[in-house]
């Protein structure tokens, strides 16, 4: 996502995301997944996204195990 080669004034280079707020982005875990971008943080010189991303399953009723009321 970024290039590691110094500018000529040597130092690094400004590290900028390339996916904006509100983009949907899909990425690899466990098959693909979907996910809005939220933000962004730059961590050990790498460019880390946060996202919400909104899963559906269907659940057969013999296995839920617990519920928690919404508040």
């Amino acid at each position: 996502m970024r290039d590691d080669t110094p500018s000529d004034q040597g130092s690094p280079r400004p590290i900028s995301p390339i996916y904006r707020v509100g983009d949907e982005i899909i990425f690899k875990f466990e098959g693909n997944l979907r996910a809005r971008v939220a933000g962004y943080e730059v961590v050990d010189g790498r460019v880390r996204l946060d996202c919400r991303a909104s899963l559906r399953f269907l659940v057969p009723l013999s296995q839920v195990v617990g519920v928690e009321p919404e508040e």
